[in-house]
């Protein structure tokens, strides 16, 4: 019995280090086949992604090209991919897209617009996707793309890039941008200007300046549990827990990490010492 408590330790702890997570909810035996699926992804990476593009044209990131990402993941986040689905190719990428992640057959494939030069901006573009990447088990999208900015090397991305939580938000945001200067100029009503562009604005400053002051609440009490790991242990939070600890007193939260019997606290728990 001990033997086998040993094992599973050794397998969250290494399913951990290499961003898997498990499901909300997910039973152990289904957390241990998972990953052993995804231990195969080595071998049959290229033949996903044969399967993913068809015909259509694609390249294969190289491993050589993930160093600086997986350096940065590792140190901030406490990840280090070894299974990457990641390539070059435009297919199905929206013309202001650099990058983006889809899903296939179960597997998450990064997909980046073919370099010319590999730029500090693709760089960044590739930390970001592979910061999606690592949260995808926990299905949590309210406080992803705090996450997948924080790390940008641009204070203006850093700041903006998180107003928009989905991609919709973003095209809607854009059409009114382009829509509201015609309608102030034909019908000279500022109303229309403020409908169309301004309150969205304001709604979406206030709705991520609400949301990190949640998630900087809920990090600095993980702070006084976790010391220097307490990004590392938010970062595989779910939405509503970052919610809940935000507004919780540290032993209600102490209370919560030691009760919950979930796969992905066993892992937390297995993983950081609070």
């Amino acid at each position: 019995m001990e033997k086998k408590q040993i094992a599973m330790s050794e397998e969250l702890f290494q399913a951990n280090s290499h961003g898997i997570f498990p499901y909300p909810d997910e039973s152990r035996d289904s957390f241990l086949h998972r990953i052993m699926q995804r231990k195969k992804l080595e071998q049959d990476r290229e033949a996903i992604l044969q399967r993913a593009y068809g015909d259509k044209p694609y390249t294969i990131l190289q491993d050589s090209e993930w160093e600086s990402t997986t350096q940065i993941m590792q140190h901030h986040f406490d990840v280090n991919f070894i299974w990457p689905l990641s390539t070059f190719s435009k297919v199905g990428l929206r013309f202001y897209e650099l990058g983006a992640t889809f899903s296939f057959e179960g597997n998450c494939i990064l997909q980046m617009k073919k370099k010319k030069l590999f730029s500090s901006l693709h760089e960044e573009v590739l930390l970001h996707e592979a910061i999606h990447i690592a949260r995808q088990d926990l299905k949590s999208q309210k406080y992803e793309e705090i996450f997948a900015y924080s790390l940008s090397k641009s204070f203006f991305r850093k700041f903006f890039g998180p107003l928009f939580r989905k991609p919709q938000e973003c095209l809607f945001f854009v059409f009114g941008a382009i829509v509201a200067p015609w309608l102030y100029y034909y019908f000279d009503a500022p109303i229309l200007l403020m409908l169309t562009y301004l309150l969205p604005l304001a709604f979406l400053q206030a709705r991520l300046t609400f949301t990190k002051k949640k998630l900087s609440n809920c990090e600095r009490k993980l702070k006084l549990l976790y010391g220097k790991d307490a990004r590392k242990v938010s970062f595989r939070l779910l939405d509503e827990e970052i919610d809940y600890f935000s507004k919780s007193s540290l032993e209600v939260i102490t209370t919560y990490i030691h009760k919950n019997t979930s796969s992905r606290w066993k892992q937390i728990r297995c993983c950081y010492n609070d």
